[in-house]
């Protein structure tokens, strides 16, 4: 499957070169000073363009324009198929066949319905606004025979329903790493900093 990146010259730029090692920013810092004092008018000239370069990529923007874009990159790579994510950066460039499952968490859905969270509003459609947990069809397909500890000891419910059109049902691999990636989910939320929904990389 093709991904296309869209961007002006700032996101080819990030997109060719990355961000530079801290390393290198340090050194270019460290030593400007003392450079410049014994530059020649074209010496001059040169540090004055390399300063630029450096101011660019210290800047934090320009700086999560190149993050963005390299999470982009690497998701071209993965499989679109049901896998745990746990990352910010995972979550946000999720493959599109969990964005549904991600959606199905009853943490995230509220918020979603709230308008608090970005939801891959570009690619994910809630067949059942409004509706979270054991009302929520998608919740039931993730949680369906799954063993629950409670403190009465444990207990695992079957939902008998029809599915929907084109739906298969889950494996109990693909239930554990939905399961599995909302816990990553609900850990997120709870620093109410980074949207894992948001595949631009917002924040709450």
């Amino acid at each position: 499957m093709a991904q296309v990146i869209e961007g002006g010259s700032d996101v080819f730029d990030a997109l060719l070169y990355g961000r530079p090692h801290p390393g290198t920013l340090n050194f270019i810092q460290n030593h400007a000073a003392a450079m410049t004092s014994k530059l020649t008018a074209t010496g001059q000239q040169f540090y004055n363009s390399i300063n630029s370069i450096y101011s660019w990529v210290n800047e934090s923007e320009a700086a999560e324009l190149a993050r963005r874009v390299a999470r982009k990159v690497r998701s071209v790579w993965e499989r679109d198929e049901i896998q745990t994510v746990a990352t910010i950066e995972q979550f946000q460039q999720a493959p599109l066949v969990m964005h549904r499952w991600i959606m199905a968490d009853p943490e995230i859905r509220p918020l979603f319905h709230k308008q608090q969270c970005d939801g891959f509003s570009d690619t994910y459609r809630d067949k059942e606004p409004g509706l979270v947990g054991e009302a929520h069809y998608d919740y039931r397909r993730v949680m369906d025979g799954v063993v629950q500890f409670t403190d009465k000891g444990w207990e695992a419910t079957t939902y008998f329903e029809e599915l929907l059109p084109d739906d298969v049902e889950l494996t109990l691999d693909e239930q554990s790493d939905i399961q599995e990636s909302w816990v990553h989910l609900r850990a997120h939320l709870s620093k109410r900093k980074d949207d894992p929904t948001n595949p631009r990389g917002g924040s709450f």
